[in-house]
């Protein structure tokens, strides 16, 4: 038989460029709330959030990267019954806020799963929007003129 006469016609795709975001999108919720006890925001359900509680189940569960990261007991305690962290995710684009030690903590838990991940620092852009830092310490958040 000779293969080069046929062509075949693929009526549907399994997996492309347009469901890759997708796909991927809900296996990092997944292993968000599954797997790093990460709480989904009712109103956005692009936000992940966790509670000092939250966070303290994932140092006692990875004992040894909490240590390497500064997570500790003293820490959390410190921190009262404050929110612990968020996550804003758009597509493969996550935008987080924490104590440094607990963003150290969740980074290498995501990088055991998905491998190393980029990391900025402010000043940087997410989505089109500028973020640095002012004198006063607060931070600024503006939209890039096109």
């Amino acid at each position: 038989m000779d293969y080069g006469l046929f062509l075949l016609e693929l009526l549907k795709p399994m997996y492309g460029l347009v469901d890759a975001p997708h796909l991927w999108q809900i296996a990092l919720m997944l292993f968000l709330v599954s797997h790093l006890e990460g709480r989904i925001s009712l109103w956005d359900d692009n936000f992940v959030y966790w509670t000092v509680k939250d966070i303290d189940t994932l140092r006692r569960r990875h004992p040894q990267k909490a240590i390497e990261c500064g997570v500790t007991e003293s820490l959390l305690v410190s921190m009262a019954d404050k929110l612990a962290a968020c996550l804003s995710i758009h597509v493969d684009d996550l935008l987080s806020e924490s104590r440094r030690q607990i963003l150290n903590f969740l980074r290498q838990l995501l990088e055991t799963k998905f491998g190393a991940v980029k990391r900025q620092q402010l000043p940087f852009t997410h989505n089109g929007a500028q973020y640095c830092r002012l004198e006063n310490d607060s931070i600024l958040l503006q939209q890039t003129k096109k």
